[in-house]
């Protein structure tokens, strides 16, 4: 009886396989071949959204830097009013481009060289407050240059932080 099971299970397994076109390790390659290609795209698609994702955040991150440059211009810009109103006499005004950002304070602190039309240059740190936005005298936190006090009213010309130039 064993033996009967054993023959009439093989010639169904013949019987099946002739009825196939295909011999059963075939149609087994075709299904891994079938997976494979799947985790292929998959791996594919979470590669690119890897890459997608990295480019995102540098873009965010420069982003950000050149909006804090702009704002570092605009505060510049009050900064060269306020030094033109508290000093007589200025040809030039450049701005380093080495300043430093609190942003828990939201100050920045940026070296400036002011050359009055004599030649005389005065190098000094100037603290730009973010809520700084009127034409008053110097006020930075370090100790007032060696300038003639008083009031430019000649235009003067301003390198800024980021290398534009403008005259003021």
């Amino acid at each position: 009886m064993y033996l009967e099971f054993w023959a009439i299970r093989a010639i169904v397994i013949e019987k099946n396989l002739e009825a196939c076109d295909e011999p059963l390790v075939v149609m087994k390659m075709k299904q891994l071949k079938g997976k494979w290609l799947i985790a292929f795209l998959v791996m594919i698609a979470l590669l690119g959204l890897e890459y997608g994702g990295k480019k995102y955040l540098e873009n965010k991150k420069f982003e950000k830097k050149e909006k804090q440059i702009v704002e570092v211009v605009k505060m510049e810009r009050i900064a060269t009013k306020q030094i033109k109103n508290a000093y007589s006499n200025l040809k030039k005004v450049e701005f380093k481009d080495d300043y430093s950002h609190d942003s828990m304070t939201g100050f920045t602190l940026v070296t400036v060289l002011v050359t009055s039309k004599s030649g005389r240059k005065a190098e000094f740190d100037v603290d730009l407050g973010p809520n700084e936005d009127g034409d008053d005298q110097y006020a930075g936190s370090v100790a007032r240059p060696k300038l003639q006090e008083g009031e430019t009213k000649t235009p003067v010309i301003v390198t800024f932080s980021d290398g534009s130039k403008k005259i003021i």
